[in-house]
């Protein structure tokens, strides 16, 4: 059973946060990750700002993407679904390398083939994503 802690006063639902979320929350703020003074529309919990920039809940493990006045929020949905679309590349990727560990014969050259184009399309995403900043600097 997971133990729940109530916290009053810092814009937590008011029923419960569970001791797994304390863990996650800890564990952000040691990796350097900064607490904000927003907080997730879904559960309320603070939203904390990874040294990657991004923005996530610890709770719900929701990324959010925070749009300003220079940015166009089509250009911040483009952002995150290649940000997104590269974090599913790399899962595939890494799924493959550890097949090709344990593959013999032909299932190794199959799995060589799949690595190459997967890598590839992590390739255009970077290409893409450069691109894109490199508009929003001589903007």
């Amino acid at each position: 059973m997971i133990e729940k802690l109530t916290f009053r006063g810092i814009g937590l639902k008011r029923d419960s946060i569970s001791k797994e979320t304390i863990r996650r929350m800890a564990e952000l703020l040691k990796s350097g990750a900064t607490m904000l003074s927003m907080v997730c529309p879904k559960c309320k919990s603070p939203l904390y700002r990874l040294k990657t920039g991004e923005i996530i809940c610890p709770n719900c493990g929701i990324r959010y993407y925070v749009v300003t006045e220079e940015e166009r929020e089509s250009d911040v949905l483009v952002q995150a679904t290649l940000d997104q679309l590269e974090r599913n590349v790399l899962k595939v990727i890494s799924d493959i390398n550890a097949r090709i560990g344990e593959a013999i014969g032909d299932d190794v050259s199959s799995y060589g083939k799949s690595l190459s184009i997967w890598l590839d399309v992590l390739e255009r995403i970077e290409r893409i994503k450069r691109s894109i900043e490199g508009r929003r600097s001589t903007s």
